[in-house]
């Protein structure tokens, strides 16, 4: 499981994915949201509201105006937002001091995934393991 944080995070990775259109499920910017959403179920809950599944498309300003208590939640939204779009919306000491261990082990493991090379340009339902392979970014 080192692409994922455990078996469920990749199934529920594989679940979201197949629910995007055919020609978003290789899409590097929107796939980190959906290994996000996959990991989290109240970011997953949240982001669901604001996705337009037949398009594969996120409704980032309702989203990111969209009121929510929870410090974590937030963040996991700008994150995701930062990784759509590739503008700044986070600090790393939000990241360290704001995310719970789990949350933070995720991000880290998203971010080291992202680093060296992987995307999650792969669906195969019969392979489980094929989710993540080098190529995008």
């Amino acid at each position: 499981m080192e692409k994922f944080t455990d078996y469920s995070h990749k199934n529920q990775y594989r679940l979201i994915k197949a629910q995007l259109p055919a020609g978003k499920r290789n899409d590097c910017n929107l796939l980190p949201v959906v290994y996000l959403m996959a990991g989290n179920e109240e970011f997953r809950n949240k982001v669901t509201h604001f996705i337009n599944w037949n398009e594969g498309e996120i409704d980032w300003s309702n989203l990111l105006n969209s009121n929510d208590d929870i410090e974590e939640l937030t963040i996991l939204i700008k994150l995701s937002a930062e990784l759509y779009s590739h503008k700044q919306m986070i600090s790393i000491y939000d990241l360290i001091n704001k995310l719970d261990k789990n949350n933070f082990s995720m991000v880290l493991m998203l971010l080291q995934n992202i680093k060296e090379g992987f995307h999650f340009n792969t669906y195969e339902i019969d392979n489980l393991d094929s989710y993540i392979q080098k190529g995008c970014l």
